[in-house]
C-alpha cells in the first residue's frame, strides 16, 4: 500500500493505550510483511518545508513485522526517532532513498526527536541504504542493544550532510552509533556502498561491548568527492567501552576536528587496514585531522598488517601519526606514515612496553643493517624526514640483535621500526641518509 500520514494497524492499537496511536506509520505483529510505504511527507506539511511532527516515531516497524519497504519518503520533525525498526523478529526490512531529518529538498534541518535519532535499529538483518539522514537531535543512525540486533547493513547514506554530500546538516550526536551490537556492516567494498559521514559530534562511534562489526569504504569527515573537509567535531571513528574485534578497512578518515581514529580503554583486538587518514581520496594531498591520526589506549590492536595491502596511509595529522598510551601488544606494521606534526609513532606512559626503536648502523645502496631487540621483526622505510613514508621490506634480528635487510632503499633517509614477539611495535628509529656512490661524467685522463 501507499500509506498516508497517520496510517497504523488500527485493530492492533485498540485497547493498548496512546503508545500505539501516535506514530506516523506503524506496522506491527507477525504477518505484517511485504508492505510498501512510498512517497509520503511524514511529520511535515504539504510544502515539505514546515515541520508538523507526529508525537511518536515517524515510521515504526515492530513486534516481528518483517520484509517491509520504506522508500522515498520525507520523515522529519517527529518527536521520537524518525524511523524505528524494533524488537526481535522485526527483520529483513528496507529503508531506501528517504530524507530523514531534513526538508523535502534535503538541505535544511527539520530534525526528529528532542533526543531522538534519525533511524534506530533494534532488530536484525535490516537494510538502510541511500538515505539522507541529517539534522536530527540524536545520532543519525543508532544500532542499539535492545534485542538480537545483528547483521544490519548501512550502505550509501549521507549522514550529517545534505543530499549532494557537499555541505553540513549535522546530527547532534554520532553519525552512526553502535551500542552493544555485533556483526553489522557500515559501508562496504564498492563506491556505491560508501557512507558520507560529516558534521556530527563523532563520525562513527561504537561502545558497550560492540564487536565483530565491519566499518569499510566510508568517507568520514569529507565531502562526497573526498577532496574537502566536512568535519565531525570529535574523532572520525571512536571505539570505546570494550568494543572489540571490529574491522576498520578502506575508509577515508580526514578533516575531523579530533583524532582520525580513537580506540579507548578495553577496546582490544580491533584491526585497521588500508585506510587513508589525514589525506584526500587521492592518497597524497593533505586533509589533516586536528589531533593524532590514530590514538590507541587499549591492547592488542593492529594498525596495518602482515601484507602490503593491509597498510594504512597516515599523514599530515596535527598530532602524532599513531599514539599508543599505557597498553601493550599494539602492532603497527607496513603502513605509510609521514609528515605528521608530531612523531610518526609515539609511545607514552608505558605504551607497547616502551619498546625501544632499532638502531641503524649502516645504509648502503644495496642494504640496511643495524641492531634491535633479539628476535624482533625490523621493518625498513624510506622518508624525506624522520617518519616512514615508503615501506621497503623487513628483516628479523638474530639472537644477538643484529639484522640486515638487503635491497635498494629509495631514501633520501631510511628509518626502521621493531615489532617484538608479543606484538609491540616501537617508534621509528633516528633517520640515516642513504649512502650512494656517484661517478661524474665525463672522466678525462691527462698525461702529466
Amino acid at each position: 500500500f501507499q500509506a498516508e500520514d497517520g496510517i497504523r494497524d488500527v485493530e492492533r492499537s485498540r485497547g493498548l493505550g496512546d503508545v500505539y496511536k501516535r506514530q506516523g506509520v506503524n506496522m506491527m505483529d507477525v504477518g505484517t510483511s511485504h508492505n510498501l510505504v512510498i512517497g509520503n511527507y511524514i511529520g511535515i506539511d504539504v510544502s515539505g518545508l514546515v515541520g508538523l511532527g507526529n508525537r511518536g516515531w515517524g515510521v515504526a516497524i515492530q513486534l516481528s513485522a518483517s520484509g517491509n519497504v520504506v522508500k522515498q519518503n520525507v520523515i522529519s520533525s517527529n518527536e521520537r526517532d524518525g524511523v524505528y525498526f524494533g524488537d526481535a523478529g522485526s527483520n529483513y526490512n528496507t529503508l531506501i532513498g528517504n530524507l530523514i531529518g531534513t526538508d523535502a529538498g534535503g538541505t535544511t534541518p527539520l530534525g526528529n526527536g528532542e533526543e531522538g535519532n534519525g533511524v534506530l535499529l533494534g532488530a536484525a538483518l535490516n537494510r538502510v541504504e541511500g538515505n539522507v539522514i541529517s539534522g536530527n537531535a540524536g545520532s543519525g543512525i543508532g544500532v542499539g542493544n535492545l534485542y538480537d540486533n545483528k547483521g544490519n547493513f548501512i550502505l550509501g547514506n549521507c549522514i550529517g550532510v545534505e543530499a549532494s554530500g557537499t555541505s553540513v546538516v549535522g546530527n547532534a550526536w554520532s553519525g552512526v552509533y553502535l551500542g552493544g551490537t555485533r556483526r553489522n556492516f557500515v559501508g562496504g567494498t564498492t563506491s556505491s556502498e560508501s557512507n558520507i559521514i560529516g558534521g556530527n559530534r563523532e563520525g562513527i562511534s561504537a561502545a558497550a561491548n560492540s564487536g565483530y562489526n565491519f566499518i569499510g569504504g566510508n568517507y568520514i569527515g569529507t565531502n562526497a568527492e573526498g577532496a574537502t573537509g566536512l568535519s565531525n567535531q570529535w574523532a572520525g571513528i571512536t571505539l570505546q567501552d570494550h568494543t572489540a574485534h571490529n574491522v576498520i578497512q578502506g575508509n577515508l578518515i580526514s578533516g575531523n576536528e579530533g583524532e582520525g581514529v580513537s580506540i579507548g580503554e578495553g577496546s582490544d583486538f580491533n584491526h585497521l587496514r588500508a585506510n587513508l587518514v589525514g589525506v584526500t581520496v587521492d592518497g597524497v594531498s593533505p586533509l589533516p585531522n586536528g589531533a593524532d591520526g590514530v590514538r590507541i589506549e587499549a591492547a592488542s590492536n593492529t594498525v596495518g598488517g602482515m601484507y602490503p595491502e593491509d597498510g594504512n596511509t597516515i599523514a599530515f595529522n596535527s598530532g602524532d601519526g599513531v599514539m599508543v598510551r599505557t597498553y601493550s601488544r599494539n602492532a603497527i606494521r607496513r603502513n605509510s606514515i609521514y609528515s605528521n606534526t608530531g612523531s610518526g609513532i609515539s609511545l607514552a606512559d608505558g605504551g607497547n612496553n616502551s619498546l625501544p626503536a632499532p638502531l641503524i648502523t649502516a645504509v648502503l645502496s644495496t642494504s640496511v643493517s643495524g641492531t634491535a631487540c633479539p628476535g624482533c621483526i625490523v621493518e625498513v622505510f624510506s622518508d624525506e624526514e624522520d617518519e616512514g613514508r615508503v615501506y621497503e621490506g623487513y628483516a628479523v634480528a638474530d639472537g644477538t640483535g643484529d639484522w640486515t635487510w638487503t635491497g635498494s632503499p629509495s631514501g633520501p633517509y631510511v628509518t626502521a621500526t621493531a615489532t617484538d614477539e608479543a606484538g609491540n611495535t616501537s617508534p621509528f628509529s633516528a633517520p640515516l641518509m642513504v649512502w650512494r656512490k656517484w661517478i661524474y661524467l665525463p672522466v678525462i685522463l691527462r698525461e702529466g
